[in-house]
């Protein structure tokens, strides 16, 4: 997809988006976040609408200590015994949920994101091989390889989105994720190459055993 029409469509889904939540400048009425992408409306008493973002409507619900454990043990299973937003540090269990790193249809692997950044994350995967996020169960390795890095070079821009302009983590993890950028476009333009040259199978014909 050319970077034109990623730019177009992402200004479409941030234009619709904005329509929903009936605002040019939305804001979290709770804790002042202003990207759209992670913010609700919420219809109150009477006739008004206010916004709210994803994790403050999460910290607003009653939930039972025993779903908290629950979900605490799903982390800890996962790799994370005291789980935090990978981005932001978002701690609050209500407001963290696990995220797919290359795509519930490619792995199993997951990392905690709190919802607003989920929301981020997933609308910013729009923009790249979105085709990658349906279940394929040919899906290739250089293509399953592409969506890993296609996951955590968006994970690394969220990181780098909440450092200072000049911090240089911020500079190093921006650089990071445009080259792992760079690399999914390779891994799928060799997958193309290698389907049309050996066929859709190619990956399947390696008689050298393969490491686990």
């Amino acid at each position: 997809m050319s970077s034109y029409h990623s730019r177009t469509r992402r200004e479409t889904r941030i234009i619709k988006k904005l329509v929903k939540l009936g605002a040019d400048s939305p804001v979290c009425r709770y804790c002042g976040a202003t990207d759209c992408r992670c913010l609700l409306a919420l219809v109150e008493t009477g006739d008004e609408t206010a916004v709210c973002c994803r994790n403050c409507r999460a910290k607003r619900k009653i939930v039972s200590a025993k779903v908290l454990e629950r979900k605490q043990k799903r982390f800890a299973e996962a790799g994370y015994p005291r789980p935090a937003c990978v981005a932001c540090n978002e701690s609050d269990l209500r407001a963290l949920e696990g995220d797919h790193l290359s795509g519930g249809a490619n792995s199993l692997l997951i990392e905690p994101l709190c919802l607003n950044h989920h929301a981020i994350k997933s609308d910013e995967a729009e923009d790249h091989f979105p085709e990658l996020r349906l279940r394929d169960p040919n899906r290739s390795a250089l293509l399953k390889q592409a969506a890993f890095e296609i996951g955590l070079a968006l994970v690394l821009l969220l990181m780098a989105s909440l450092r200072e302009e000049a911090d240089s983590m911020g500079i190093f993890f921006g650089i990071v994720a445009v080259s792992l950028f760079g690399w999914a476009a390779w891994n799928v333009k060799a997958d193309r190459y290698f389907a049309d040259t050996l066929g859709i199978e190619y990956d399947r014909n390696i008689y050298a055993e393969v490491p686990s």
